[in-house]
């Protein structure tokens, strides 16, 4: 099933204040994570969620992803038996940037270049830390309006 943003506003009710407390904060990234697990998004969605994920927490979504043998790219909707949770192999490869490092995770190359170049314009703030998440949905000078996704 693909998540749009439409179903996205019905996780985030509750969370739409200026500042979440540390507790507020951990509960809408879990959230976010067990949404995306095992079911893929569009592309607004996921230039939207640049607003509310960290490069650990997204991290976190490839790791379960992988886990029920999806392909990492949360736009992806493939699943197959390659893609799985190797950690010390993919450790070892990642340190050594091995070539078939992205097989075991993602579907193809070119979804694990998106992935990374989507993951490197996140923040490294936790959650808790940032300001003005009320902010309207894509208006003016709102965090997801930077972000880039090579659809």
């Amino acid at each position: 099933m693909t998540i749009g943003i439409e179903d996205f506003k019905k996780l985030i009710q509750g969370f739409e204040k200026p500042l979440l407390t540390p507790k507020e904060a951990n509960g809408l990234t879990y959230s976010i994570i067990e949404l995306l697990m095992k079911d893929n998004c569009t592309v607004e969605l996921l230039k939207l969620l640049s607003r509310y994920l960290s490069k650990s927490a997204y991290e976190n979504i490839i790791e379960e992803r992988i886990i029920g043998h999806w392909c990492g790219y949360p736009i992806c909707n493939i699943q197959n038996d390659k893609i799985r949770d190797e950690v010390k192999f993919n450790k070892i490869a990642e340190k050594f940037a091995l070539k078939s490092y992205y097989s075991t995770r993602y579907c193809c190359k070119d979804h694990y270049l998106k992935s990374e170049f989507y993951r490197r314009q996140l923040s490294e703030d936790a959650l808790f830390m940032r300001i003005e998440l009320d902010k309207q949905w894509f208006s003016e000078g709102s965090i997801e309006n930077d972000i880039r996704v090579l659809e």
